[in-house]
């Protein structure tokens, strides 16, 4: 398995797992560009900050495809949170063994 798919897959298993979400702060640039339907961030510290105050809780997710491209790794999953279950696209850039830039795309309305 490639690397930079190695840690994009680490990332999820620490967001969606049992896992600390301190645990971030060993694979997130101190200057992580995050952008999501909900939030954007400009550091890892902002970003992980956010996700201890409000955690995923119920949450689980179901690789369907995943794409490397130099830098890039881009996962395609289903993500189900309680009774809601909906498509995600995620945009990883990986940057001197570390994730640099976050970008998520799903339907928000998904969790109106």
């Amino acid at each position: 398995m490639h690397k930079h798919l190695q840690l994009a897959l680490l990332y999820m298993d620490i967001f969606y797992g049992e896992k600390d979400l301190k645990d971030l702060e060993n694979i997130l640039d101190e200057n992580l560009m995050f952008n999501g339907p909900f939030f954007t961030f400009h550091s890892s510290e902002a970003y992980i900050n956010s996700l201890i105050k409000d955690p995923p809780v119920d949450c689980s997710f179901s690789l369907i495809k995943s794409y490397v491209d130099g830098d890039s790794v881009l996962l395609l999953y289903d993500c189900q949170k309680g009774e809601i279950r909906t498509p995600i696209s995620q945009y990883f850039l990986i940057k001197k063994g570390k994730i640099s830039r976050i970008q998520l795309i799903f339907n928000a309305k998904d969790f109106d």
